[in-house]
């Protein structure tokens, strides 16, 4: 029964049988499993018929979920993610306390995105109503009676948190500069305790890495202001009075995280 469909797996738009995902392909069936922790990610797909499969290890922010399939010459059917009316959810939506949910919409698809968190694909379950792809969570949306979107509801573990609909604040413009200013960012900053945030730049592009986290890009808004793109979270570096970096404050949560850096 390991390999006998249970139930659909709407997520990864396949089937789930006992303990594995299943996919079927041109009359092939495949069982994966994948697995994630503190910037490591892992893969398991196995086609019983062939006597084969491949596990893919990495520690990489990006999930090894396609190179295993594209290693067993496999196309996964993918989950409807496109709305029609995305537009009408766009917004923030504070929940509790400093935690607040952004919903966005890129190429028809919507994205959720919680403070401090990385952003999510949403998946249309039914009118006003979607599921948070990779977490068991599901978005609840509410409407006055224009049909104007109001207000959501988060819910996830038997708990559900509501907040009214706000506008998104104005998008952050990104500025280019040098690799040569770019480089004097580069270094170890200790914050805390076990905790070194690490600037490397890679290909052009600086890089944050906390221990034992992913790697995220940073984009510079103004000289020694840094954002990024998948995480809520902002980079404002420190001069020492000749000019040099000397340090970092992280603005994440309302809370600011001051880290000197290292010789």
């Amino acid at each position: 029964m390991t390999f006998q469909p249970q139930l659909e797996n709407a997520d990864s738009g396949g089937e789930v049988g006992l303990g594995w995902m299943l996919i079927r392909h041109e009359g092939r069936l495949v069982a994966w499993h994948n697995g994630a922790t503190h910037g490591y990610r892992s893969m398991i797909a196995v086609e019983p018929a062939a006597k084969h499969g491949v596990v893919v290890l990495t520690n990489s922010p990006l999930g090894p979920e396609a190179l295993a399939f594209s290693l067993l010459q496999i196309k996964p059917t993918q989950p409807k993610v496109a709305v029609e009316n995305a537009g009408d959810y766009v917004g923030v939506y504070p929940l509790a306390g400093q935690f607040a949910i952004k919903v966005t919409t890129a190429k028809g698809a919507l994205f959720a995105q919680g403070t401090g968190q990385p952003r999510l694909t949403l998946r249309p379950v039914e009118s006003d109503r979607f599921a948070t792809i990779g977490v068991a969570a599901e978005l609840r949306f509410e409407r006055d009676a224009q049909g104007r979107v109001t207000a959501m509801s988060l819910h996830q573990n038997g708990k559900v948190l509501r907040g009214t609909r706000g506008e998104l604040p104005p998008e952050t413009q990104e500025i280019t500069l040098s690799a040569e200013d770019l480089e004097d960012y580069v270094g170890s900053y200790p914050a805390l305790p076990g905790l070194t945030l690490t600037v490397t730049l890679e290909k052009g592009t600086l890089v944050l890495q906390p221990t034992g986290q992913p790697k995220l890009p940073l984009h510079a808004s103004a000289k020694d202001q840094f954002f990024s793109r998948s995480v809520d979270f902002r980079i404002s570096f420190q001069r020492d009075p000749a000019g040099q970096i000397n340090g970092l404050i992280l603005h994440q949560g309302g809370r600011d995280l001051p880290a000197k850096k290292s010789p």
